[in-house]
């Protein structure tokens, strides 16, 4: 049976797009500073708002499998809804599609489909930046995950990043996905039952500006 799952904006911006925007990281006891992304040495003043990642990474690993990823907001006076797809080849699961329409009633919008994804999955984590829609695609039974920016009007993608992939082996399959935006940067972190990460992208061009991995 397909489940559907709806998000409202309200509920995605809570932890994604907050007033009060976290200006580091805290990770094993170090401080990343995101407007530099440099370690703070010990000394220093800590950032009055961290985001901190031992806590998150502690936190149990979701692992409910849904079967299409929805995702409903209002942007340009406009209702959309965004659904995410298995994207078949041959009856085999090769990539993703994203699907954008206007509502109430579902309108022409756009389809994004990629075979080049480094993490096949039914879940995403979405934040908006201007025209743009910024999806990170992943399963929560599977390792990995994918980053691609996709212009919300036109469906055109923007970029596409390279994610650091941990690779964890098959009989351990947990992982959950977070996504967040600091001034130009985004910042992804997985935590998977193997390993977890923190990966660092220019949000205008997806280059990877830093990457962290730690094994569990």
């Amino acid at each position: 049976m397909r489940i559907t799952v709806f998000f409202s904006l309200l509920f995605v911006t809570s932890f994604c797009i907050g007033q009060e925007r976290a200006e580091a990281i805290v990770w094993d006891g170090d401080i990343l500073d995101l407007k530099t992304l440099t370690m703070l040495p010990m000394h220093a003043e800590k950032p009055e708002f961290v985001w901190d990642l031992d806590k998150l990474i502690a936190s149990p690993v979701n692992h409910t499998d849904i079967g299409v990823d929805t995702l409903e907001f209002e942007k340009w006076r406009l209702q959309y809804r965004i659904t995410l797809h298995d994207y078949f080849t041959d009856d085999a699961i090769t990539g993703y599609s994203i699907v954008a329409e206007t509502m109430p009633k579902p309108k022409a919008g756009w389809k994004y489909t990629t075979e080049q994804a480094k993490a096949l999955g039914r879940n995403m984590q979405v934040i908006f930046d201007d025209n743009k829609l910024i999806v990170a695609v992943f399963s929560p039974i599977a390792s990995g995950c994918d980053l691609v920016c996709i212009n919300l009007q036109t469906g055109r993608e923007i970029w596409h990043a390279e994610v650091e992939q941990l690779l964890v082996d098959h009989s351990q399959y947990l992982n959950n996905v977070y996504l967040d935006k600091f001034d130009d940067k985004i910042v992804l972190v997985g935590n998977e039952i193997g390993g977890a990460y923190v990966q660092i992208f220019d949000s205008a061009t997806g280059k990877n500006l830093f990457t962290r991995t730690r094994s569990k």
